[in-house]
């Protein structure tokens, strides 16, 4: 999943929104790689995945997935680098 963008909640979640390519709510539970520009930054525990209630068309789709992991990072940031969230297999 090619991340876009990064929100930090009061509650120390976490939410990654990015690309659909991950597949679906299946998801959840499982550990995901945290990569930027190619380098591995951490491994976090994905808690929930969800698709925004907006309707867009396919090619624009978005979704987030959710952590209670520390993710150090801003959504400024990840405009201005590759961040990539790969699920370990």
């Amino acid at each position: 999943m090619t991340i876009v963008d990064i929100f930090h909640l009061e509650d120390g979640r976490t939410v990654l929104a990015g690309s659909p390519e991950l597949g679906g709510a299946e998801l959840h539970g499982i550990s995901a790689q945290l990569i930027v520009d190619g380098w591995l930054l951490m491994t976090l525990r994905v808690d929930a995945v969800e698709f925004p209630r907006r309707i867009k068309p396919p090619a624009e789709r978005l979704f987030a997935v959710e952590t209670r992991d520390a993710v150090d990072l801003g959504s400024e940031r990840a405009q201005q680098h590759n961040y990539v969230l790969r699920i370990d297999t």
